[in-house]
């Protein structure tokens, strides 16, 4: 990762992920448009598990998996910045709690003309889900917040007509998962 960010137009590496099973887990991510976040967020409701709408989220399949990719952003669980650059962007914004913090600062970084990398060679294992594992209503909560926070961020032009369909769908999206969170604890405490 060191050696990645020896390049000055690179503005952060992340690792490959691997789940503790020993599985690859996709990461480098797309900046999601207004119809693909939509598609994952209705699918991921549908279908839950399901990573038809969550593949599209992820780069192109990586020919060589030791070789370093140019990617829109990376998951925070494992990434390396340098720190004058850090402090140049002023690091994560405050206003992310939790989630999407490091796709907003990687679309900084971009605006700012750095790019943003996936180690090749570099893996660690996550155990994802950990954060929110044991109080799901708060975490969906402030996930939905930071989408509606990045949406406005990354929509300009036209788009910017959307922002009110976006907070409502994402209010309704919210509301149906707490609903659902809800059911499901009613049932397993029968």
């Amino acid at each position: 990762m060191i050696a990645t960010l020896a390049d000055p137009q690179i503005g952060v590496v992340g690792t490959r992920i691997q789940t503790p099973a020993g599985e690859p887990y996709p990461n480098g991510r797309r900046f999601p448009s207004t119809t693909l976040a939509a598609r994952h967020a209705v699918m991921s409701v549908l279908r839950p598990g399901s990573n038809s709408a969550s593949a599209e989220y992820f780069g192109p399949a990586i020919g060589r998996p030791d070789a370093d990719q140019v990617v829109d952003w990376v998951s925070g669980c494992s990434l390396m910045m340098k720190r004058p650059l850090w402090e140049q962007i002023r690091g994560f914004d405050p206003r992310y709690w939790m989630y999407l913090e490091v796709a907003d600062l990687a679309w900084r970084l971009r605006e700012n003309g750095y790019t943003t990398v996936l180690s090749g060679p570099a893996w660690v294992t996550n155990h994802g889900g950990q954060s929110g594992k044991f109080r799901r209503n708060r975490p969906l909560w402030h996930h939905h917040r930071s989408a509606a926070l990045f949406y406005v961020r990354t929509r300009t032009g036209w788009r910017r007509i959307l922002v009110p369909v976006a907070f409502a769908f994402l209010s309704i999206r919210l509301a149906a998962l707490v609903a659902l969170n809800s059911a499901r604890r009613l049932t397993t405490r029968d």
